[in-house]
């Protein structure tokens, strides 16, 4: 989980600053954007909304995904086909984005990296960790700082741990993401895609559960 929350503020700096200031992953940002253009300001409008209907596609092709092997099986899948699918999303926008030298390639990796985040929020949540989101940090430190105002963070000890590294991760994200992007381009893009796919690949949370 620390290693998507990582991902995601990667993704998000990068399409932040490279990509018409959307956010590939964090929807509420984009909503707020949405909002802002409905006021009149139509050229903030059309990005972000591109963003989040690719998102809310991705989101209903993982649900569809997951419906068809649940049948299949007869069981509930590992998130590892959707986690796949999500690192190949992203590999193919990195490629698009090295290609893209005219920058005329923006929407098409917008819509790429939306349906990629999409399948990755219903491929985390399979993993059955509620106490972190790996997509926006808002709930994760809601959490975290009323489990400490309640005086029981030192009592779940476990799960503070793991909503600290989670904001610490997607923060490190993005300052990475920053950093890399006027160096390398959005084609770095293709960090948190091998990310993905190497944890998809090797993690033995993702695993099938047999019953």
């Amino acid at each position: 989980m620390t290693v998507l929350s990582f991902g995601t503020g990667f993704v998000d700096a990068l399409t932040y600053l490279g990509l018409d200031h959307i956010f590939g992953a964090n929807m509420t940002g984009n909503l707020i954007l949405v909002g802002i253009g409905l006021t009149g300001d139509w050229e903030r409008l059309f990005h972000p909304l591109v963003a989040i209907l690719s998102f809310c596609a991705g989101s209903m092709l993982a649900g569809t995904c997951h419906r068809l092997m649940e049948a299949r099986k007869h069981g509930s899948p590992a998130p590892r086909t959707l986690f796949l699918t999500t690192g190949v999303l992203l590999a193919a926008s990195a490629v698009l984005a090295a290609m893209d030298t005219a920058r005329s390639l923006g929407l098409v990796i917008t819509v790429l990296i939306g349906v990629a985040m999409g399948c990755q929020g219903l491929a985390a949540r399979l993993l059955g960790v509620p106490e972190i989101n790996t997509l926006v940090v808002t709930s994760t430190l809601s959490q975290f700082f009323a489990e400490a105002g309640a005086g029981r963070i030192w009592r779940k000890r476990r799960i503070s741990t793991r909503q600290l590294a989670a904001i610490s991760s997607m923060l490190a994200g993005a300052v990475v993401g920053a950093v890399v992007l006027p160096i390398a381009g959005l084609a770095t893009i293709a960090v948190p895609s091998g990310l993905v796919v190497v944890m998809a690949l090797f993690s033995r949370r993702l695993e099938p559960k047999t019953t």
